[in-house]
């Protein structure tokens, strides 16, 4: 069974994304946001999904962060913000995967799927890709 890391604040959202994935047969782990999260962590997972609330606060130690982990593992963002701004900045920090909040569950199913049969590029996966 594949293991997830949800890392997210809000904890409806948190729960939610939990809840999803379970029920597609993921093993999940969840940590609040504000929870200490080593990079270190992420090495016992096959997949992480982030929430960035706002990519343009971010500190660059956070994407450097997930740079580094996106490296070893898929990496899922998910944020708020906008997507064009997004993206670019996803692309900049070579995570592999974005999602825009609000998201179906069907859409977060269809990109955790696309990313466990990518190849280990660091190429971004929008869900213009998959649909």
């Amino acid at each position: 069974m594949k293991r997830i890391l949800i890392v997210e604040n809000d904890r409806e959202t948190r729960n939610t994304l939990s809840i999803v994935l379970q029920v597609a047969d993921y093993d999940v782990i969840t940590f609040p946001e504000g929870q200490s999260f080593q990079v270190s962590d992420a090495a016992e997972y096959d997949m992480l999904i982030y929430d960035m609330a706002n990519l343009k606060k971010t500190s660059s130690y956070v994407l450097d962060a997930i740079n580094i982990i996106a490296r070893q593992l898929p990496v899922v963002v998910i944020s708020e913000f906008g997507h064009e701004s997004c993206l670019n900045c996803l692309i900049d920090n070579e995570c592999i995967g974005f999602l825009q909040k609000p998201f179906k569950s069907k859409e977060l199913l269809a990109i955790v799927e696309t990313l466990w049969h990518k190849t280990a590029d660091s190429e971004v996966v929008a869900m213009e890709e998959i649909a």
